[in-house]
This record gives C-alpha cells, sequence and structure tokens, in this order.
C-alpha cells in the first residue's frame, strides 16, 4: 500500500485529519493511491527529525486512511484530507525513488465488553475537559451512534485531547478496547486540571 510517515501526529481511527505534505517520497506515495483510487497507510515515526524514515524508524503500529481531498498548494506542498480507518501491523516498509509504501497486515481488537458506566464516566470527564480547554466537541458529539463501542469512544476522546506524542502513540497501540478507554479516563483525570499561572 502507498504509505506517508507521519511526524507530529498520531491519527486515531473515526477522525479525519488536513495533512500538509512536503516530502517528494510522501507526494509520490499520495499520487499513486490518488492514481489507484486506493486507501493508504499512515506510518508513525519514532523521531520527527528522521527525514527520510525506513523501517527501523517506524512504530510497528499504523492505521489505514482513505484520501477524502487533495489539493496542490502554492509552495509546492499538498494538502489532503484523509479519514481514518482501522488500525494495522506494519510488517515491512519501503522507500525507494517512487516513493514510500508499506506491508501491512489487518489487526483484530479483542472483543469489546459491555461497560456503559465507563462511556458514561470517560464522557462526562471528557467535557468537562473539553470545558476548561475551551476545545469543541466533536460534530458526533456524544458518541452513542457507534453502539456504545468502547474503543470507538476511547479514539474519539484520545484524538481530542492534549498529550505528547509518545503517550498518543502508546494509546494507539493499546488492543484492548476496554482497557483503552479506562487508560483514556484516567488520562483526563490528570490532564483535566486547569494549567498553572507558575
Amino acid at each position: 500500500c502507498p504509505a506517508v510517515p507521519l511526524r507530529d501526529l498520531v491519527p486515531f481511527p473515526g477522525a479525519s485529519y488536513p495533512l500538509f505534505v512536503g516530502r517528494a517520497k510522501t507526494v509520490n506515495a499520495l499520487d499513486e493511491a490518488f492514481t489507484r483510487q486506493s486507501g493508504l497507510v499512515i506510518a508513525l515515526q519514532k523521531q520527527s527529525a528522521v527525514d527520510d524514515p525506513g523501517f527501523a524508524d517506524l512504530h510497528e503500529i499504523g492505521v489505514r486512511a482513505e484520501l477524502v481531498e487533495f489539493s496542490p498548494l502554492p509552495d509546492g506542498t499538498l494538502k489532503v484530507q484523509v479519514r481514518i480507518g482501522r488500525r494495522v501491523l506494519i510488517r515491512a516498509f519501503s522507500n525507494d525513488a517512487s516513493g514510500f509504501e508499506a506491508e501491512i497486515s489487518d489487526i483484530g481488537e479483542t472483543t469489546a465488553i459491555d461497560a456503559p458506566d465507563l462511556i458514561l464516566r470517560a464522557v462526562a470527564r471528557f467535557e468537562r475537559y473539553a470545558a476548561i480547554r475551551n476545545l469543541r466537541l466533536p460534530e458526533r458529539w456524544p458518541p452513542f451512534g457507534e453502539g456504545r463501542h468502547p474503543g470507538a469512544v476511547a479514539d474519539m476522546i484520545a484524538a481530542q485531547i492534549l498529550l505528547p506524542l509518545g503517550q498518543k502513540y502508546q494509546l494507539l497501540a493499546v488492543l484492548d478496547p476496554l482497557k483503552r478507554l479506562e487508560l483514556v479516563e484516567a488520562l483526563l483525570d490528570v490532564t483535566a486540571r486547569p494549567l498553572s499561572s507558575a
């Protein structure tokens, strides 16, 4: 699959993101995905300073994405709107002159246990967090259209909260939906505290 390595963003399933792309190999990969009308793989770099990443420079968990909009900018870069699909395991990564490509395997999440109390607590904590941080709630809020799936709720909240990239990736890599929502809820308890003026 054509692949886009990201340095400064951890995207979560169910969300849409604008990407600003300038690396020639990434532009080639996007051209290939656009020509094929196929999806692409988003790989996450371990270090943002690496300009020409190889397999060892990437985290093993990435995501599939669908191109929604693709437009060139006057400075030669591209603005791409993507919708994030499911998590994938990156098994191999090629960065030859023609562009970035990834070989992937699908990842099956563990079966979600119904957890209505945990979901309601996490939703209420996120609403308090969003109010303190002056964040707009996601368009589909509260996230009950997903059949109250703990993993989908965790991903929706994780996409919005402010965390270092390493912590965001740790959340993305948790494949147990219930455990992921428990971690998100615990992080909201810490991150919702007002910022200190000192």
